[in-house]
């Protein structure tokens, strides 16, 4: 996915352009409804993408508002995860265990859902 190179790149340069093609990219695949207004298959794969890049904008600027819209982001992708999953704690924890932690934390947060 092409979204997912572009995070990668913001993740290394913190660029506003790869960040906001890469947000463009995942907003629609987030938002795509489909035939019976089922959600895109690709949704939480987009949305977790869409958080990360969040976080690490957050952490690259210091602005509350990309705090605020990662956290946002994170209650939608949340939402469509089971309270069973083990998924959903983890990526609570490792969202706001370490926040204060930058990269360190950002990479453990690219690692856990890399793999998942």
């Amino acid at each position: 996915m092409l979204a997912k190179s572009l995070f990668h790149r913001f993740y290394l340069t913190y660029s506003d352009d790869d960040y906001n093609v890469g947000m463009a990219i995942l907003d629609k695949a987030i938002s795509f409804r489909g035939p019976g207004d089922t959600p895109s298959p690709y949704q939480e794969m987009a949305l977790r993408t869409a958080v990360k890049f969040s976080y690490i904008r957050f952490h690259a600027s210091g602005e509350p508002k990309c705090l605020e819209q990662a956290i946002d982001l994170l209650r939608t992708l949340l939402d469509g995860i089971s309270l069973e999953d083990p998924r959903h704690d983890a990526f609570i924890r490792l969202f706001f265990r370490e926040w204060s932690n930058g990269r360190t934390a950002c990479s453990s947060i690219c690692t856990f859902s890399e793999t998942r």
